[in-house]
């Protein structure tokens, strides 16, 4: 329900709403909102770990469904066991590394290394991700041979330190060759031999093993600094692979994805060890991205950890891109849905509530993010028990969308386009009352900027405010919660008020599609000064049977609220929502 409502302005802050303690115990949110703030421009963070093409049996495409989302970043192939990572790849460890025979991208028959399913292969993979126009980030991960895969039982790769680096620092730069055809050279010699069966597929974001410190098998900082500084010789090298003509290296390091479970613990995590051992052998300026993951509670938690990142970077004069390479919600705030189609429903609310709300505080600090997962994956190498499937919160496995993925959407169109000229887009200011963080919750709003002049018919968005609501409070389950919403200096001039329109759409855990329900309209109001003149302030200015209600002398105060002034050109409204859920709101000002 939409309704009007006169609210409360409060001071201008970030746009990463930031709330009083107890603002979770109280069934009415007040969120105020600067339109003649700038934030700069929103960024999508839309990346999905796990691509589009179907390899649990019976699965539909996602190929859609990513390109619908937007998404613009696909990190593969963790999560899809051993036919996909270097150990099956290379599967022969003592195989000439420079040879393409040595090499299978394909699919495996039945049969092979003792397996009896038939795998369809890497090429799939890429070759599907790469269709939906998202950059490719390749996990080189596992070391070469099958004899070095291993499975554990909750479907998890687990590895060892690289037997020897420098081999398999030249098998990932021919997995490059493989599938970039348009920058092989018939006069380079490492190229010659690729040409025949290479795919333009421009593979040049590489991730240097994932969770090395954990499940990747290493004890010690320094030998994964070592192994990495022999890969980045490699991969780095203008002789393999020639810089642009901008002086751009062809490829980008991403560091090590390491796992980090708190805030508390950024300080002396292993990845400024890494870091470290990198700047004392020189080889700090190969590393172009700074990577992490994450498993936590609350998007509250996901923005302290963030900003934690940032403050030790800037300490250490670190300037690199920071991406979180792995991130949703930990099993203990919202279980997997083991029941009735109402948990599926709940579950997915949830992660689409968590993913937005990191998104959302996230802005201007991480430069990338990527969410997992997008797709169904096996958890088992036999592929025989279609129980052993892990799901995707976004998507079912007959490509139907959950309110996961229906939460991705909003971010079409709150976005930038980057193109100021066109229909550009600026974040707005967002604040309240502000005492401590809050679990669950961020507001994000954005209006355009862009121009007016455009054709008749063409879905401009000028004179137009997008509001994005997320809230994943655990403490509040499934309980009712209203946003009371106040704009202000929408128009300071305003005169005389004027009617503007207001679509909605609210994703909860019935939600089956992206929709705006009924149109509402509410009144920019002309305001109300401080000097406006007041009957009385207090019960003694009135008569002895009447009390002072809003300046005003009444018989009874049963009804009364107190007076919030509303400044003048500005809008207020109030939204009904349930939690977990994520409310997109449109306030079309140009509606009169």
């Amino acid at each position: 329900m939409i309704g009007l409502l006169v609210g409360l302005s409060g001071a201008c802050g970030t746009d990463a709403i930031m709330l009083p303690k107890n603002f979770f115990n109280q069934k009415v949110k007040t969120i105020s909102i600067d339109y003649q703030s700038d934030e700069g421009a929103l960024s999508n963070l839309s990346g999905l770990q796990g691509g589009p093409a179907p390899l649990v049996s019976g699965d539909k495409s996602l190929q859609a469904l990513y390109m619908e989302s937007q998404v613009n970043i696909v990190r593969v192939p963790q999560g899809y066991l051993c036919p996909y990572s270097l150990s099956w790849i290379f599967p022969d460890a003592s195989a000439d590394a420079f040879d393409p025979a040595s090499y299978k991208f394909q699919q495996f028959e039945s049969g092979f290394a003792g397996y009896k399913p038939e795998y369809p292969g890497l090429d799939l993979v890429v070759e599907k991700a790469s269709a939906v126009g998202a950059r490719v980030v390749f996990q080189a991960y596992s070391d070469l041979g099958t004899a070095s895969c291993t499975v554990d039982a909750a479907g998890k790769m687990q590895g060892q330190p690289l037997v020897d680096p420098a081999k398999w620092a030249h098998v990932v730069a021919n997995v490059v060759r493989h599938y970039s055809k348009n920058i092989l050279d018939p006069n380079r010699p490492g190229d010659t031999r690729w040409i025949p069966g290479a795919k333009s597929f421009n593979l040049n974001h590489i991730e240097f093993i994932d969770e090395p410190m954990g499940r990747g098998g290493y004890t010690d900082v320094s030998v994964l600094a070592a192994h990495f500084a022999i890969f980045a010789d490699v991969l780095k090298d203008e002789v393999v692979f020639p810089k642009f003509a901008t002086g751009d290296s062809f490829i980008t390091l991403i560091a090590p994805s390491m796992l980090i479970a708190g805030a508390n613990e950024v300080a002396t995590h292993p990845m400024w060890d890494f870091v470290s051992e990198l700047q004392a052998s020189g080889k700090l300026d190969s590393l172009d991205v700074l990577s992490y993951k994450t498993r936590v509670s609350s998007p509250q938690e996901n923005h302290a950890i963030a900003i934690a990142i940032r403050e030790k970077m800037t300490a250490l004069g670190l300037e690199k891109k920071l991406w979180n390479v792995g991130y949703r919600a930990s099993s203990d705030a919202n279980p997997s849905p083991s029941g009735s189609k109402g948990t599926v429903g709940y579950w997915s609310s949830y992660e689409g509530a968590f993913a937005t709300a990191s998104k959302i505080l996230w802005q201007g600090l991480v430069d990338e993010a990527v969410y997992d997962r997008g797709d169904r994956r096996w958890l088992t190498m036999e592929q025989d028990d279609i129980n052993q499937v892990e799901n995707s919160p976004l998507w079912d496995k007959a490509g139907a969308k959950r309110p996961a993925g229906i939460s991705w959407l909003p971010w079409l169109i709150m976005a930038s386009s980057g193109l100021a000229e066109e229909n550009d887009k600026v974040r707005l200011s967002v604040s309240a009352p502000s005492e401590l963080d809050a679990p669950g919750l961020a507001v994000s709003a954005v209006k355009c900027v862009g121009n007016s002049d455009v054709d008749e018919g063409s879905d401009s968005c000028t004179d137009k405010i997008y509001i994005l609501i997320a809230n994943s409070n655990t403490q509040l389950k499934r309980a009712k919660v209203s946003y009371q919403i106040t704009i202000s200096g929408i128009d300071d001039d305003a005169v005389e008020p004027r009617t503007v329109k207001v679509q909605r759409s609210r994703i909860d855990q019935n939600t089956k599609e992206f929709a705006f329900g009924p149109d509402s309209f509410v009144q920019l109001s002309r305001g109300q000064s401080q000097e406006q003149k007041q009957n009385c302030i207090i019960d003694n200015d009135c008569e002895t049977s009447n009390k002072c209600c809003n300046g005003e002398c009444q018989a009874t105060t049963a009804n009364c609220k107190p007076l919030l002034l509303l400044p003048f050109g500005s809008l207020s409204l109030t939204i009904d929502s349930t939690v977990p859920s994520t409310d997109f709101i449109l306030i079309d000002l140009s509606q009169q």
